[in-house]
């Protein structure tokens, strides 16, 4: 028993050990705002040895700390926690996924990396260039899955958030979205979306991201007409504003249409948005920390 655990411990040093060299010797692409850590393939020894686990979290851990040390890594201490928390759970997952085979290869073990990573470093990266490289925080996200930037905007982090809804996932097959409109069909639900099995309302995003102590600045547009377009316009530029004055978070939460996986033409999906995704998502801004100091000051 105590010679099986020392082979462990041994196994665990020398993965730990092989993960740092590999990512040290690679720094220029091992750090930064696009990182390419060729060490993250060993991720995947967990499915042979359970000392994988901690020798991959623990080589991991040695590297983000000195690459925050040095200054290598401008994500600093925050990736010493966050990156090597995603590590660490991506290898036990591809652990735990081990034991699932098909034909004799325990394909969904490549999976967690990707997954953990994808999740964790995506506001954490777009924080550290807010605050490190870009240190006026020109930092600008645009995408329809807005989860993960939740917690970035709620710390006021110098971001300007751009939310396309489409009310479906548009770029990966159509698939229901948290936006999805109530009896909207689409090819996770094609009966329709519906609360009586539990799949829940459309999230208002603006309204919901209001709410954020962090947030500046929080507007919905529509892009079904020219006059609609113009004001989106304006909606960006204030929220770009808000942000390099250093106000905090801004977003614009835009209603767009999406022709091919709405299976109709463009003139009549600009006609839906008004028609079905107005009502449910009112135009307007919602929050506006300008607006609410002027009129502080006018009354002050």
């Amino acid at each position: 028993m105590q010679n099986r655990t020392l082979r462990q411990l041994t196994a665990a040093g020398v993965i730990a050990a092989a993960y740092a060299a590999l990512s040290l010797a690679l720094a220029p692409i091992s750090f930064g705002a696009v990182q390419c850590r060729v060490a993250e393939v060993l991720t995947l020894l967990p499915v042979i040895s359970p000392a994988a686990v901690w020798g991959v979290g623990l080589g991991c851990a040695i590297t983000n700390a000195v690459g925050a040390a040095t200054g290598a890594n401008f994500l600093g201490l925050v990736d010493l926690f966050v990156g090597t928390a995603a590590t660490l759970l991506a290898a036990l997952a591809s652990r735990l996924l081990g034991r699932i085979r098909t034909g004799g290869l325990p394909w969904l073990s490549a999976l967690p990396p990707i997954l953990f990573n994808a999740v964790a470093i995506d506001s954490l990266v777009r924080s550290g260039v807010a605050r490190g490289l870009n240190r006026d925080g020109k930092t600008i996200r645009v995408q329809g899955k807005y989860g993960e930037s939740i917690h970035a905007a709620n710390r006021g982090e110098l971001i300007t958030g751009i939310f396309i809804n489409n009310t479906v996932y548009g770029m990966t097959g159509g698939q229901m979205a948290p936006t999805t409109l109530l009896g909207q069909k689409t090819t996770t639900s094609p009966r329709g979306r519906d609360m009586a099995r539990h799949e829940g309302g459309p999230i208002r995003m603006a309204e919901l991201m209001a709410q954020l102590s962090g947030v500046a600045y929080s507007e919905r547009c529509a892009l079904d007409s020219v006059k609609h377009v113009r004001a989106a316009k304006k909606a960006l530029r204030k929220a770009f504003e808000v942000q390099l004055q250093g106000l905090g978070f801004g977003f614009v939460e835009l209603l767009s249409g999406c022709p091919t996986n709405w299976h109709m033409d463009p003139v009549s999906a600009n006609k839906r948005i008004s028609e079905a995704m107005i009502p449910v998502f009112p135009l307007g801004v919602y929050k506006d920390v300008t607006a609410q100091a002027e009129s502080e000051v006018q009354h002050g």
